[in-house]
């Protein structure tokens, strides 16, 4: 089994995370996988344990490494592999797979994330294309049920399965519980890249609305790379007149980013849809939930599913900022609450896990199969 994407390790993201994930759950069950990775082979490759071959794409979506990515699977389509095509840049190059002469010996599985949804089914030819794509498939994989309604409100009476499946932490670290009446400034925590849909804005506008008082009594941290200068210079021009510290850190690796996490008190990302981007689930709310973070989100696409409200967390309407106020309000002046919620979220992060994932998509039996 061949997990085709144009995005994984080093680039962290969403769709990375699952596919390396996944790879690694299929590979504990017994399975023979490996990944078809952009870029060209690294040492790093050597760190997982199936194998990481690279098609020397630059991981973009753009005609260019269409092309590039659908000569590979050209050249492959012969061996007979079962393909999952993991990422929306996977996906958008095997819509034109027909085109090139690729038949798909094996029928594949494709993975969509949300986003992929509205983009895909916006426009007439990629709708018609999605569906022709699917109707060829083994199975649809969908992380949440607002992406399962989404693709069957956009595509009406699909003839596979779509299996809702959803994420899992990456690890469930061993963290202290939170700490009531600390001295230190209370630190909120943003892990995403800053773009409107994760919702920085929002946050920081939401902590400039609380009484003086407590704004003295916190701290901002944004991690993530910068993909909208505007809107990072528009996050800026708030913090400059906040009177608490707005820290933006960029993106870290692996042992910085989880120190983030274990010297945050509360996790935020207060996600909203802009235009065509959603959030369709939403994987670092629950690695925050495994590091016991309460959480301060919105009722936004799939994230009621990732953050349980009034259980892991405090959920908002999009864009209703005063509300968003209010629950970090609550939040810095309860540490009990807090704590509880942390407390919850661990629990719920617990119950998930890749390999019950990989089972659920992977290991059911489909029209087809022996």
């Amino acid at each position: 089994m061949t997990f085709v994407t144009q995005e994984f390790f080093p680039k962290i993201g969403g769709a990375a995370t699952v596919v390396g994930e996944m790879a690694c759950a299929l590979e504990r069950l017994g399975k023979s996988v490996r990944v078809l990775a952009p870029g060209e082979a690294q040492e790093s490759d050597s760190r997982f344990r199936f194998e990481v071959e690279r098609s020397g794409t630059r991981g973009k979506q753009d005609w260019l490494d269409r092309i590039a990515l659908l000569r590979t699977l050209k050249r492959r389509a012969a061996e007979g592999e079962e393909w999952v095509f993991s990422d929306p840049g996977a996906v958008r190059a095997a819509l034109y797979a027909r085109w090139f002469g690729i038949r798909f010996r094996n029928p594949p599985v494709i993975i969509l994330h949300g986003t992929d949804i509205l983009r895909f089914t916006s426009f007439p030819h990629r709708r018609f294309l999605l569906r022709k794509l699917i109707g060829q498939c083994r199975c649809v994989h969908v992380l949440s049920e607002y992406n399962r309604n989404l693709l069957s409100a956009k595509l009406p009476h699909l003839s596979v399965p779509v299996v809702t499946a959803p994420g899992a932490p990456s690890k469930m670290p061993a963290v202290s519980p939170i700490a009531s009446g600390t001295d230190k400034a209370i630190s909120i925590l943003t892990v995403g890249r800053i773009h409107p849909r994760k919702g920085q804005l929002e946050t920081l506008e939401a902590l400039s609305r609380l009484p003086v008082a407590e704004q003295r009594q916190i701290r901002y941290r944004i991690v993530g790379p910068s993909v909208r200068p505007r809107y990072r210079k528009r996050i800026l021009q708030l913090a400059s007149r906040c009177p608490f510290p707005v820290e933006m850190v960029g993106p870290l690796n692996e042992k910085d980013l989880d120190e983030e996490y274990r010297s945050a008190d509360i996790f935020a990302m207060t996600s909203r849809q802009d235009r065509l981007s959603v959030e369709g689930f939403g994987l670092v709310y629950i690695d925050a939930s495994a590091y016991g973070l309460p959480i301060v989100a919105t009722r936004s696409g799939g994230v009621p599913e990732a953050v349980l409200d009034q259980k892991t967390g405090l959920l908002a309407d999009e864009g209703h900022i005063d509300e968003i106020s209010e629950n970090f309000l609550a939040l810095i002046r309860s540490a009990d609450l807090r704590k509880e919620l942390g407390r919850r979220g661990r629990e719920f992060a617990s119950g998930l896990s890749w390999d019950q994932t990989a089972e659920r998509v992977f290991g059911a039996p489909f029209p087809g199969n022996p």
